[in-house]
Order: C-alpha cells, then structure tokens, then sequence
C-alpha cells in the first residue's frame, strides 16, 4: 500500500530538478526533512552530495539507523498471533 504522500514515483524527477536548480552552486550536502522511504534522497546519494535525513516519527529514524549501521533484523511475523 502506498503513502500518498510518499515521494517515491516522483523521487527521480524531484531529484534532478533539485540537482538542476543548484547547479553552480558550492552546495555539498542534501536535508531530507521527511525521509519516509526515503524516495527523494535515493536520488540524491551521488558522489557530490553528503546527504542527511530527518522525520518526525522516531521509530522510522530507528529504523533507518539500523539499516545504516548493519543491525536491522527483519521481523519474524507469523499469521498467528
């Protein structure tokens, strides 16, 4: 189910418009304010950026945290309860 909200059909196209307006600028680095799946900042992760995320919900920085550094283990989930 998607979040229609969510950024990730339109992550490419934001991106490189992104990319396109600050283009001869000295900018280095790239603030995604509301990671979510992080749609935008898939896009943005090159060479050039050093990228950051940031969102409300804790447990969706948690859960990022934990990809990043390695720790995440997937959840055994079971139709029993």
């Amino acid at each position: 189910m998607r979040y229609h909200g969510g950024k990730c059909r339109l992550g490419p196209d934001i991106a490189e418009l992104l990319k396109k307006i600050t283009n001869g600028y000295k900018i280095k680095g790239y603030w995604e304010p509301f990671c979510g799946a992080l749609g935008v900042m898939n896009y943005m992760t090159d060479d050039y950026y050093k990228c950051y995320a940031s969102d409300a919900c804790q447990d969706l920085i948690m859960l990022w945290t934990s990809v990043q550094k390695g720790t995440f283990k997937n959840p055994n989930i079971t139709e029993e309860r």
